[in-house]
């Protein structure tokens, strides 16, 4: 699958998904507004495998953070 950049017209953050050609993100993980958008180098070439590596594991821990938050927003409402 292509590995793309994003970056969000509200908050600035900027992200790398893997996804496929069609599938487009526009949900920013941090700020959580429809906000994303494409750079304009969308497609990263990955060159070696320990850049595979790198990104997978900054994908899981951006995913574990949300987790944790969503799960403490969920706390706070159903108290």
């Amino acid at each position: 699958m292509p590995i793309y950049e994003y970056r969000c017209t509200k908050c600035g953050e900027e992200k790398i998904f893997s996804h496929g050609v069609e599938d487009n993100i526009i949900m920013c993980p941090d700020c959580e507004e429809d906000t994303l958008e494409r750079s304009f180098t969308s497609i990263i070439k990955v060159q070696h495998k320990s850049d595979v590596g790198k990104i997978t594991k900054e994908a899981i821990e951006d995913a574990k953070k949300e987790l944790i938050e969503q799960k403490k927003e969920s706390k706070r409402k159903y108290k």
